[in-house]
């Protein structure tokens, strides 16, 4: 099962992708992104320090196997979005995160509730402003990133590029940082 809660129309999102044309000769592969509400269940959140309870996609709580793929783009809140930042395309209420909790305390505090068995970053190109949707300027770092752990994963990942024309170290990044005193890397 390949899921996203994507930001645009899903049906736009899964088109501009290429991701559903990707995995359609697979077998047993199904590939959907979804905005109802239907889809998605209560997820408790008991270490959160901001984040307490949040909606998630339900298949991806029954998966037994979760892997996080994220694309590197800059992000207009968080700075980065690399695989911390990415777990929110698992929820269902992202406006919270941004309105009403500290972004970086929210993310690093959904981490510790969605255990991920790998964790990827394409970093083959990354848009370094402009982000999350762009237009912005794409630096191409011809790297992939991979790992267990989602916090090393993306310390590596934001040393991969120029973001915002200037290079940025994990504890620049605050979500990273919580995540790890979180325990979480």
């Amino acid at each position: 099962i390949i899921n996203d809660h994507p930001c645009r129309r899903p049906e736009v999102c899964l088109k501009i992708t290429g991701i559903e044309e990707a995995c359609r000769k697979i077998p047993n592969t199904y590939v959907f992104a979804t905005v109802d509400g239907a889809q998605f269940e209560d997820l408790d959140v008991p270490n959160g320090v901001v984040l307490k309870k949040t909606a998630i996609l339900k298949d991806f709580r029954k998966s037994q196997t979760v892997i996080n793929i994220a694309t590197a783009k800059s992000h207009s809140s968080a700075g980065v979005s690399l695989c911390l930042k990415n777990l929110m395309g698992a929820i269902l209420a992202r406006e919270p995160f941004h309105k009403e909790f500290d972004l970086h305390q929210a993310v690093a505090d959904l981490a510790t509730a969605i255990r991920c068995d790998l964790n990827i970053i394409d970093a083959s190109r990354a848009l370094i402003n402009g982000g999350p949707a762009g237009p912005g300027d794409v630096e191409y770092t011809k790297s992939i990133v991979a790992g267990r752990n989602i916090v090393a994963v993306d310390a590596v990942g934001v040393t991969l590029a120029r973001w915002y024309k200037k290079e940025l170290k994990p504890r620049d990044v605050k979500h990273i940082l919580y995540a790890e005193k979180h325990g979480l890397g």
